[in-house]
C-alpha cells in the first residue's frame, strides 16, 4: 500500500507539472526524453490491448453463474457493455464511475463490518502474525516473508524432488515443501 500511495503522489506531481495530455508517454518523454516516450508508449499500447478482455473475462466468471450464461459470452458481453461506455461523453461516464465507486465503497465497508463482527482472532494478530504449519503449530510470519509473499517453511515431510531436477543437484538443498501450509507448492505435482 505504501508502494501505491508513492506512485499515486508520483502520478499526481507529474500530472500537474506537464500540462499535456497522453499520460505515462507525455511524462516519460518530457522528463527522460523522447525514446523513453516511445516506449512508455508501447508498454501503455500493450496494456490496453491486454488488461481489459483480462478484467472481462474475470468479471464474467462471476456473472455467468448469476446469467446463467457461458462464461465467454459473458466476458464478450462486458467488453461490450466497456466499450458502449467509452464512447459516451465525459459526463456520462463521470456518473457511470462515481456509481461503481460509491457501490465499491459500500461492498468494501460491508466486508469489512462482516469481518469485524465475525473475527475468531485478535486484533493483536495484527502486530504478531502467525501462520499454522504442517506439523500443527504455529509459526511466525516475519516482514521479509510478508513482503516476499512466500510462506515460511514448516517442518512436514519432504517429498520427492521434481522430476526435472537431477538427484546430485537436488540433494545440495532440500526440497521444497508440499505441506498444504506452504501454498503453491500444495498444488504441485508429486
Amino acid at each position: 500500500m505504501v508502494i501505491c500511495v508513492g506512485v499515486a503522489f508520483c502520478y499526481s506531481e507529474l500530472g500537474t507539472l506537464i500540462p499535456s495530455a497522453g499520460g505515462e508517454y507525455a511524462m516519460a518523454g518530457s522528463t527522460l526524453g523522447k525514446g523513453t516516450g516511445w516506449l512508455a508508449f508501447i508498454q501503455a499500447l500493450i496494456v490496453v490491448l491486454i488488461v481489459p478482455p483480462i478484467i472481462a473475462l474475470g468479471t464474467a466468471q462471476y456473472l455467468a453463474p448469476l446469467f446463467n450464461v457461458n462464461a465467454d459470452v459473458a466476458g464478450a458481453a462486458v467488453m461490450l457493455l466497456a466499450t458502449v461506455m467509452g464512447l459516451l461523453d465525459l459526463r456520462a461516464n463521470a456518473w457511470i464511475t462515481g456509481i461503481f465507486l460509491c457501490l465499491e465503497v459500500i461492498a468494501s465497508a460491508l466486508v469489512a463490518c462482516l469481518g469485524f463482527a465475525h473475527s475468531n482472532r485478535s486484533a493483536s494478530v495484527m502486530l504478531h502474525p502467525q501462520l499454522l504449519g504442517g506439523n500443527g503449530h504455529l509459526n511466525v510470519v516475519t516482514a521479509g516473508t510478508m513482503i516476499a509473499g512466500w510462506p515460511p517453511r514448516c517442518s512436514s515431510p519432504r517429498a520427492s524432488p521434481p522430476p526435472s531436477t537431477s538427484p546430485r543437484r537436488w540433494s545440495a538443498r532440500p526440497a521444497p515443501c508440499r505441506a498444504p501450509c506452504c501454498g503453491p507448492w500444495a498444488s504441485a505435482p508429486r
